[in-house]
Order: C-alpha cells, then structure tokens, then sequence
C-alpha cells in the first residue's frame, strides 16, 4: 500500500499570514496548494517554496 501525501489547502495566500502559513506547511513536508484572489500574484510564493 503506497503512502499518501500530506497535502494542504491555504485560501487566501498572500504576502502576510496566509503566505507564511503555506510556507510553513511545505517545510513540513506537506504538498502546499495555495488559493488567492488575483492568481497571477501567487508566482513570488510559489518560487520560495
């Protein structure tokens, strides 16, 4: 039976809480999937991670 990634959900990633809480779960070993209003502005955070 493989193992299923750890994946997390963070509505609203933007450059303050949201961003440092995605960052967080992807230093966790988490699969990070990150949602924000204005998509193209997700590119930064995606980059760090």
């Amino acid at each position: 039976m493989s193992k299923q990634p750890k994946v997390a959900l963070v509505v609203g990633a933007g450059v303050a809480t949201g961003g440092t809480i995605a960052r967080r779960f992807a230093r966790e070993g988490f699969v990070a999937c990150m949602a924000r209003r204005k998509g193209d502005r997700l590119d930064a955070l995606v980059d760090q991670i």
